[in-house]
């Protein structure tokens, strides 16, 4: 199912909680004040740490990659590898599609389960991670952090760091919808909400070192379809 017409949107809100400190770090210049942190979070525009649902999503697909191919190795290919994503063999055998619509069904059904679900070279997906902002007052703690020589292995003469992570039980809103899932996809839907509950996945930088679990609670999922919404509307 694509976008051309409405056929359901499930609608999930809830909390995420950071079960690990987490650090997410920033993209921003660090600042020449010596006693500022040398690698800080990244926070939104009132200063207070934020949880990207890029982040989120990037680390869910992952995991749902690799549980699908343990099942079947067609189900999930490699989207970021030219040579196997599933839509990339099939690109001019497209372009002759001029039709839109056409095109979109036929890039669709080449892709595998995953890029239908998470999006894929060609489309969006069907599911959106919102960004994920702070509950409360913010808590931060300060690491200490080495570098670390790529050639030899070992920490790179007196390279020394501190960087910044949000403390365990900071609390963030959590939001994400889902559109015109089939049958299928919503027991891949399922799953992936499961998963996030059991508090194993880890988000951020720094997760070899004990830092990035979360899980989500308190979750309420609404479900509109077509024909509710055709009723609620009067048509």
């Amino acid at each position: 199912m694509l976008y051309d017409k409405f056929i359901n949107r499930y609608t999930v809100t809830g909390k995420l909680i950071a079960i690990d400190p987490i650090h997410i770090g920033s993209s921003s210049k660090n600042s020449l004040n010596p006693i500022d942190v040398d690698d800080a979070v990244l926070k939104d525009n009132n200063g207070h740490p934020i949880i990207p649902g890029a982040s989120v999503k990037g680390v869910v697909r992952l995991y749902f990659e690799s549980v699908l191919r343990g099942i079947d190795e067609g189900k999930a290919c490699v989207v970021l590898d030219k040579d196997k994503c599933c839509t990339e063999k099939n690109k001019e055998e497209f372009e002759k599609i001029k039709d839109p619509l056409e095109k979109a069904k036929a890039v669709y059904e080449c892709s595998c389960d995953v890029c239908r679900l998470f999006g894929g070279r060609e489309f969006a997906g069907k599911l959106q991670f919102k960004d994920c902002y702070l509950i409360g007052e913010p808590s931060y703690e300060r690491r200490d952090g080495v570098a670390i020589d790529r050639n030899t292995g070992a920490a790179k003469g007196s390279a020394k760091y501190d960087f910044e992570v949000i403390s365990k039980d900071s609390e963030f809103e959590f939001y994400l919808t889902a559109d015109n899932l089939d049958e299928q996809q919503k027991k891949y839907f399922d799953f992936i909400i499961n998963a996030m509950q059991e508090g194993n996945l880890s988000v951020g930088g720094k997760t070899t070192r004990g830092l990035g679990r979360f899980k989500v609670y308190d979750l309420k999922i609404d479900v509109i379809t077509a024909d509710a919404l055709k009723e609620k509307l009067g048509l």
